[in-house]
């Protein structure tokens, strides 16, 4: 019998949870400083952590999952700072309403502490290295059958790992987000159509319509050929088959930053639990249970 694991992406996890319906209890309206007129309203922490711990445990029930069996990605220090280098658009703009930060960080410091305390495992690394790509590593070098449980699209190229790598996105099983094409061309689809949620640019003019018409024209295996043109930077031989494609001369014209784009959309195990930049670990402790106090 194959041993289980939970891979949680806790950030995903815990913005999903917060940010979705309306928390009568504890939200509150927030006055914005730019403008007094304009008001945000905020969930309070305590909604997010109730649908983070819902949500989770509706799936460890379902897949036969235990906290043992769980590891909690968290974002460590300077994560986008790598990525922010080659980009310094990427990611940017998150922290507009810096209220949802308010309940955002005790939603998931107690998420973090309920699991830690059942036995779960936290981990993470600092300097330049994602969540992502701690989950990507994770994923690909633990044995057994692994579920990657994170709302960000882009991860589920885990599932190209192997058959029993799995990705679960707002409960939904090794689905493709992007198209009907193998989950491991999703760094390519990236690189040229870009990912506005990360402030991924992608190719100038090459969004989806351009995809739809390379997918029907070339199907997947069009797009695997594009992958490889980009991982040898050797796009400029797309130039042969622009007469059977006009809107590949849009990828010719921005070379530079479909390769750009590449690189801050694939996951960078590689950069993962090095001799310079080990991964941190927080083991869990399942703590003795201290009752419950009777009403007098």
């Amino acid at each position: 019998m194959k041993a289980k694991r939970g891979l949680v992406d806790v950030s995903s996890i815990t913005w999903g949870s917060l940010m979705g319906g309306n928390d009568k209890e504890f939200g509150r309206y927030y006055t914005n400083p730019e403008d007094e007129e304009k008001k945000t309203f905020v969930n309070g922490w305590q909604w997010g952590y109730d649908h983070a711990i819902a949500y989770l445990k509706e799936i460890m029930n379902k897949r036969g999952l235990q906290p043992r069996d769980m590891i909690f990605v968290k974002e460590g220090m300077n994560s986008k700072a790598s990525r922010q280098a080659i980009h310094d658009q990427y990611k940017s703009g998150r922290d507009k309403h810096p209220q949802w930060y308010e309940s955002f960080v005790p939603a998931r410091d107690e998420l973090l502490r309920v699991f830690r305390d059942l036995g779960a495992t936290i981990c993470w690394q600092d300097g330049g290295v994602e969540a992502d790509d701690v989950l990507g590593y994770l994923a690909k070098n633990l044995d057994g059958e692994i579920y990657v449980i994170s709302n960000d699209k882009d991860l589920a190229v885990v599932c190209s790992y192997g058959p029993d790598v799995h990705h679960l996105r707002y409960g939904i099983l090794d689905d493709n987000p992007f198209g009907p094409f193998p989950h491991a061309l999703i760094p390519y689809y990236i690189a040229v159509v870009g990912d506005s949620a990360d402030k991924i640019p992608g190719a100038k003019g090459f969004g989806l319509k351009s995809m739809e018409k390379l997918l029907i024209q070339f199907g997947a295996d069009g797009l695997e050929l594009l992958g490889d043109l980009i991982t040898t930077t050797k796009l400029g031989r797309l130039v042969e088959d622009v007469g059977a494609l006009k809107d590949l001369q849009k990828i010719l014209d921005d070379q530079s930053g479909v390769y750009k784009s590449y690189e801050l959309g694939r996951l960078r195990i590689e950069s993962v639990n090095t001799l310079r930049r080990p991964m941190s670990w927080e083991a869990g402790l399942c703590r003795p249970y201290a009752g419950v106090d009777e009403p007098e």
